[in-house]
């Protein structure tokens, strides 16, 4: 019973080195410089879709969720003036679903464990019976928080309670 904690926990720290590391890479490959660069080639040619600069646009859009504290609406609005209102749509889409994915699965598999040990087990059983109570049977509720402004607060917050990915 030992290793196998001994193997969880060492999965957890060796998934968080290699997120770190991963983002310490993206972060010494892609300066303003090269993000600039695609942008212009971009602009100057707008006939031709450029996918090194819409996949540059989904990695920076997500990375603005998953890491909340970073501002994401440039990437909306340089979406939309590149490649359209419907092109654009499509890509910060599937940017946003794909982060508020991974977020709420980061929260529900390192988060509950954390938080839990943080607030106690008393604390984390009102935080589940507001879920309960709140959120998992009222499904405009939940809905409409994630129309807000702070989704991506929320889908770590959701990630917390007991409520399906599916929901």
């Amino acid at each position: 019973m030992a290793e196998s904690y001994l193997d969880r926990k060492f999965f957890k720290y060796g998934f968080l080195i290699l997120l770190v590391s991963f983002l310490f890479a993206c972060y010494k490959i892609f300066d303003i410089e090269l993000a600039g660069q695609l942008i212009y080639n971009s602009q100057n040619d707008l006939d031709s879709i450029n996918m090194l600069s819409i996949l540059l646009l989904f990695i920076l859009r997500s990375f603005s969720i998953i890491i909340p504290i970073l501002p994401g609406t440039y990437c909306s609005v340089i979406a939309g003036y590149l490649f359209g209102i419907k092109y654009g749509l499509a890509i910060v889409f599937v940017a946003d679903f794909l982060a508020c994915s991974f977020s709420f699965l980061l929260s529900r598999n390192l988060g509950r464990n954390f938080i839990g040990r943080l607030l106690g087990g008393r604390q984390m059983q009102k935080i589940e019976n507001i879920s309960k109570r709140y959120l998992e049977d009222n499904f405009f509720l939940m809905t409409g928080l994630l129309m807000t402004s702070w989704f991506d607060f929320v889908c770590y917050a959701v990630g917390l309670t007991k409520i399906s990915w599916k929901k």
